[in-house]
């Protein structure tokens, strides 16, 4: 697991809406606590995983780096420019488990195809209920 950077995180945060370059890594050294959230609640992150409104990608690529090259995850989100940053991101660093789409949630019945879906700003963007039961 990556370490928690709290002096890192708190730096970046200051600078974040400077560029989205300097977001992009106020996202990455965030993304650690997300990761320890999960492993605490028990949930493994492997095999087919989605990222529900990944803007930007930078759990994304987290979350990618743990499935490791047998797993693969999907980065979905609305805004095209952002999808574009994040595909280009994945490229550089040479991701190759990872892809980025232009979709909605609210119309996908697609949570059965995934082994774990990962959403965080995403719902408070939501008027409605998004998938309410399980498969």
């Amino acid at each position: 697991m990556r370490t928690i950077d709290e002096r890192a995180i708190k730096a970046h945060a200051d600078l974040r809406f400077r560029s989205e370059y300097d977001y992009a890594l106020f996202e990455y050294y965030r993304s650690a606590k997300v990761i320890a959230f999960l492993e605490r609640a028990g949930v493994p992150v492997r095999g087919r995983v989605l990222d529900a409104g990944c803007g930007g990608g930078d759990v994304t690529l987290e979350l990618a780096r743990l499935t490791g090259p047998e797993g693969s995850v999907v980065g979905w989100d609305l805004d095209e420019a952002k999808l574009e940053l994040a595909r280009r991101d994945a490229e550089d660093l040479g991701f190759g488990n990872v892809e980025y789409r232009l979709a909605d949630i609210r119309q996908s019945e697609a949570r059965s195809e995934y082994d774990v879906i990962y959403t965080r700003f995403l719902l408070t963007h939501l008027r409605e209920q998004v998938w309410a039961s399980r498969p």
